[in-house]
């Protein structure tokens, strides 16, 4: 085997599950080169052409996903926070006409046909 002098091999690559473990610590850059990609790449240095664009499509992807799923909860908040200012705004304005009014019709003191002076 081309790996058999290697004793970490069957550690992060063995299985499936050891590889898929070891893919995803290579998505996190958790000590990915000295421990993971170095020692492949000694061996069988084209493995370059897998290692890096892993790197580079699994960081992108998740980076944008991480940065799209907060964009999305900023716009949704903000949105929320627009129609709750907005109905807060019609209620406002609602109380201050019907204040206007009620002030209005005390100024006028019941008589729809001459509005009276307050200051006389």
């Amino acid at each position: 085997s081309d790996f058999a002098d290697w004793d970490r091999c069957y550690e992060l690559y063995g299985t499936v599950y050891r590889s898929m473990y070891s893919m995803w610590q290579m998505t996190t850059w958790e000590s990915w080169s000295q421990v993971l990609a170095r020692p492949v790449l000694e061996e069988k240095p084209w493995l370059i052409f897998l290692f890096v664009p892993l790197q580079f499509v699994t960081t992108l992807g998740l980076l944008n996903v991480v940065v799209g799923v907060i964009v999305e909860s900023t716009m949704a908040a903000s949105k929320s926070e627009d129609s709750k200012v907005r109905e807060a705004k019609r209620r406002n304005l609602q109380f201050l006409l019907k204040s206007l009014k009620r002030l209005f019709e005390l100024i006028n003191d019941g008589d729809d046909d001459e509005v009276k002076p307050v200051l006389t």
